[in-house]
């Protein structure tokens, strides 16, 4: 299986249509994972490969600036919808930017475009379980969350609680880098 097929067959595991459509309400996935670990690329992956999909997508970052709400926005061809990739800063939405994040749900659920799914892709110091009573509560069904892991950073990074508990409450994790760690 080469690459390109085995993302094929990631991207129908996590956005198919009849999970995506899931009894009339919008479903989420998460993509989590500790900083550097390659969750825009992916993210950016997915909006490159999407078919027809409709992906709302969300983009939470902890320091002030969101450098990858910038990386982002040029491949995210979302014009057509009116609604560019939506971005928060100051960390965990469930946390520090509660009126904000809800904010921005509210605005994808509500769209005239009617989105066949959401894609969050959180700060590397977020909890996927904080955003789960937050979807609920505006009608967001959570599906896959995915946790993306640098290869060569693993050991240092089980040493930390929050990517532990990343890793702990993914459905899916994809070890990214990992040619790069075998040379360490």
């Amino acid at each position: 299986m080469d690459g390109n097929e085995m993302s094929l067959g990631f991207e129908n595991l996590v956005f198919n249509r009849n999970w995506a459509l899931g009894g009339g309400r919008l479903s989420c996935s998460l993509v989590t994972g500790f900083l550097g670990s390659g969750k825009t690329t992916l993210v950016n992956h997915i909006l490159n490969h999407r078919a027809d999909l409709r992906i709302a997508v969300l983009v939470n970052e902890f320091g002030d600036t969101d450098i990858d709400s910038l990386l982002l926005n040029p491949s995210h061809s979302n014009s057509a919808f009116d609604l560019s990739t939506l971005s928060l800063t100051h960390g965990c939405p469930c946390c520090h930017v509660h009126g904000p994040f809800r904010d921005a749900l509210q605005k994808i659920v509500n769209s005239k475009h009617n989105f066949d799914c959401l894609l969050i892709e959180t700060s590397g110091l977020a909890s996927p379980d904080k955003f789960v009573k937050e979807l609920e509560e505006v009608g967001i069904c959570l599906g896959y969350t995915v946790t993306v892991v640098d290869a060569e950073a693993l050991p240092k990074i089980l040493s930390l609680g929050i990517a532990r508990q990343q890793l702990q409450l993914a459905d899916l994790v994809l070890l990214n880098k990992y040619v790069l760690s075998l040379s360490c």
